[in-house]
Parts: C-alpha cells; sequence; structure tokens
C-alpha cells in the first residue's frame, strides 16, 4: 500500500504568537521528492517539523493513511518515527556518546553483532557515504556534515518511507554533495517519499514537487 500524509488548512502559531505557516496544503506519498523552497525565516523547517510529528499544527488537519494525526499523543508519533520515518537533520536523533555505527542501526545487539560481522548491505552504505573508516568513532567526533552523513546511512539503513531533511546538503563539500543529492533521489527512486527543506538550486532542480513556502508565510510583502 501506499502511504500519503495529507495536511489541510494547516497553521502554526508559536507561542509567542508568531505565525509560521498559514493555510497550509499538501499530499505527499511514496517514490515523491518534494522540496521547500525559501529564505531563512519563512517557515521551511516548520513545515518539515509538521509533516515529520515533531511539531503539531495549531488549527488544520494532519492525515497518515487516512488516519487523523494532529492530536497523536507520543506513543502515535514515537511509533511514526520508528515504523516509517527518518530524519537527515544535522544533529537530530543523534545520539551523543554512541558510535556512527549505533546511530545508524538505532539497535544496540544489532550494533553489538555489526562489530563483529558487518551486514554486506551496511558495508555497502557505509561505503558509499566514506564512514566506512569512522563507523566505530563516537559520533561527538564529527563535523557536522559527517553527522548528516550519519542522517543518511540511517534513512538507507531503515529504509523508510518518509525521509524528511533539513538542508540535506549545506554544510558539504562538492564531492559529499553530490554523493547525498544522488542518494536522496535513489531512496524516492526506490519508493520514500522524500521531503527537504533547502535554499540549494541544484538539489531543487531535479525534485518533482518545488513549493515556494514564502507564498503561504503571513509575513511575505
Amino acid at each position: 500500500t501506499t502511504n500519503i500524509i495529507e495536511l489541510k488548512h494547516i497553521t502554526k502559531t508559536y507561542e509567542d504568537g508568531y505565525t509560521a505557516v498559514s493555510d497550509f496544503n499538501l499530499e505527499v506519498k511514496q517514490g515523491e521528492f518534494i522540496t521547500f523552497l525559501g529564505p531563512s525565516g519563512c517557515g521551511k523547517t516548520t513545515l518539515l517539523n509538521l509533516l515529520g510529528m515533531l511539531l503539531s499544527p495549531t488549527s488544520g488537519t494532519l492525515t497518515v493513511n487516512g488516519t487523523p494525526a494532529e492530536h497523536w499523543g507520543d506513543r502515535e508519533r514515537c511509533r511514526f518515527w520508528h515504523d516509517h520515518a527518518a530524519f537527515v537533520f544535522q544533529d537530530y536523533g543523534i545520539i551523543p556518546n554512541e558510535t556512527v555505527l549505533s546511530n545508524i542501526v538505532l539497535d544496540t545487539r544489532a550494533a553489538k553483532r555489526a562489530r563483529r560481522h558487518i551486514p554486506r548491505r551496511l558495508s555497502a552504505i557505509l561505503d558509499y557515504l566514506h564512514l566506512q573508516d569512522m563507523y566505530l568513532q563516537p559520533v561527538d567526533t564529527l563535523s557536522g556534515g559527517e553527522k548528516q552523513r550519519v542522517g543518511v546511512a540511517r534513512a538507507l539503513w531503515k529504509q523508510a518511507d518518509f525521509v524528511f531533511a533539513d538542508e540535506p546538503t549545506a554544510s558539504l563539500d562538492a564531492e559529499n554533495k553530490r554523493i547525498v543529492t544522488d542518494l536522496l533521489f535513489d531512496l524516492a527512486q526506490k519508493g520514500a517519499c522524500v521531503i527537504i527543506a533547502t535554499h540549494d538550486d541544484d538539489l531543487s532542480a531535479h525534485c518533482h514537487q518545488v513549493i515556494d513556502v514564502e507564498y503561504f508565510s503571513p509575513h511575505r510583502d
């Protein structure tokens, strides 16, 4: 079955009274690559966090596979994150004091087994993302760009239905930028829905749908 997230008339107002997004509508389904484009402060990250259930909307409806999700509690959201979602945010979900390997597989027993014998699929992911020489390093020793690659590696390993990425190429050099861009498109081709927030025109140029978030920002001129 195709997994679908749908936002209808979504508005997000923060406690200080600031409205980041107003009356936003979107349907996202597996196999799509969607970009939220726009300058800093226009609401890109807020939208990404709403779709990923990291934030709850102030008003409007949010459904996952037809089930209302805007009022989900911690248990339902955790189940969604565990079963369906992967995040490629610079520091989001990075478990401090753990190895790169533990941060990718997110399973203590699997990480212990993998220390002794790395599964072929995991080895290929590590090689492709140039993490093969650092998979036993503590994740705290990595740069922002390396942490981002760990996030991509986790999404690949998890075979997530939805991949949420915030400025996934922002702190990468040209070679790693190309690798991460190719990987995100590859994830979409394999059936994931990939949703990114970016300033990167090269990255957004090949997406199925580019959404100018500024259009939905109540602060535009």
